[in-house]
């Protein structure tokens, strides 16, 4: 496939993927950055395109595989053993609570 047939297949689908690649990140720059990265995988396998039935709906598929990608990378990790450090600190009374309970002892013992 030349790169004139490329433009006239390719192209006007570029609004519609970065739509579709928009409501899945809500972020613009990585929408934008979904579109050229599947128009560019388009273009590594512009020969083979024409065996598709549905060339948009390629296009639609490898931009959700790679919209789910990047939110995968972006799922935070457990990391085991990090909470264990804070569950100490929270069985420890807090330094109001220790105010407080000073604060009563001086009360009782001045009376």
């Amino acid at each position: 496939m030349d790169a004139a047939r490329f433009n006239n297949l390719v192209l006007p689908m570029s609004k519609k993927l970065l739509h579709f690649a928009f409501q899945m990140l809500h972020d613009t720059g990585e929408a934008e950055d979904a579109v050229q990265e599947v128009i560019l995988k388009l273009w590594k396998i512009r020969d083979s395109l024409e065996n598709y039935n549905s060339l948009e709906a390629f296009s639609m598929k490898i931009t959700k595989n790679w919209c789910l990608d990047r939110l995968k990378a972006k799922k935070p990790i457990y990391i085991e053993g990090y909470h264990r450090g804070f569950d100490g600190l929270a069985a420890e009374e807090n330094p109001q609570k220790q105010m407080e309970k000073k604060g009563k002892g001086i009360e009782k013992g001045g009376k």
